[in-house]
């Protein structure tokens, strides 16, 4: 007889709503952090309640000119519209340590200062850039390119010189790139025709002007 295999993939679909509770969840997790939640009436016994509201208590409500939730969202969103939960972990961990050395144990809320949270993001965005040159190593000369001229938002005929055609062609380390997340298409409707260009992510261009 002959055996037959199926295999299965597990498709997860995070909403926005979905990975800030998981943030929220992961910093309420430490004891001392959650008891100054309830005490201040953020948390409830069992479960976090408003979002807004938590999100309230761990960061400054605005980041940048922006709401905090849509700060985060735009910050560490892929090109391909994902969201890493290990990335909203990673966060975590780098602003807590540049807290511990900054600020006083915890004693109050927001958790975290607006500058610790800033740079926070920075860091995890030079290590998000270093991830897609030193260990993905997906169209490198581009990628190198691109920050050297911060270069952002351009067509593919714009940039085809700065790619290296010994790493394939020029249209498949495109393909390549967006699969992974440092470039997003973007289509806009004209009146006479669709447009459509690349734009690289804040996630991996934010490093080249806090550096």
């Amino acid at each position: 007889f002959r055996r037959v295999l199926f295999r299965s993939t597990l498709l997860l679909q995070w909403s926005e709503g979905d990975w800030l509770r998981v943030l929220v969840k992961r910093v309420f997790a430490n004891a001392p952090v959650r008891q100054l939640a309830q005490a201040a009436g953020v948390l409830g016994e069992a479960d976090i309640g408003d979002l807004a509201a938590a999100l309230g208590a761990i960061f400054p409500n605005e980041i940048e000119g922006q709401p905090v939730d849509r700060w985060l969202i735009d910050s560490l969103k892929k090109g391909n519209g994902s969201v890493s939960p290990r990335l909203v972990v990673l966060l975590l961990v780098l602003a807590r340590d540049m807290a511990t050395r900054r600020e006083s144990p915890v004693s109050r809320l927001p958790l975290f200062a607006g500058q610790t949270i800033r740079d926070a993001m920075t860091r995890l965005s030079q290590l998000s850039y270093a991830e897609v040159v030193d260990d993905f190593k997906v169209a490198s000369g581009f990628v190198l390119s691109a920050r050297a001229g911060k270069i952002r938002e351009f067509t593919q005929p714009q940039v085809e010189g700065l790619f290296d055609l010994s790493d394939g062609p020029v249209a498949v380390q495109v393909q390549l790139l967006e699969r992974l997340g440092f470039l997003e298409r973007i289509v806009v409707d004209g009146e006479a025709e669709k447009r459509s260009f690349f734009r690289i992510p804040p996630l991996y261009t934010r490093c080249w002007d806090y550096a």
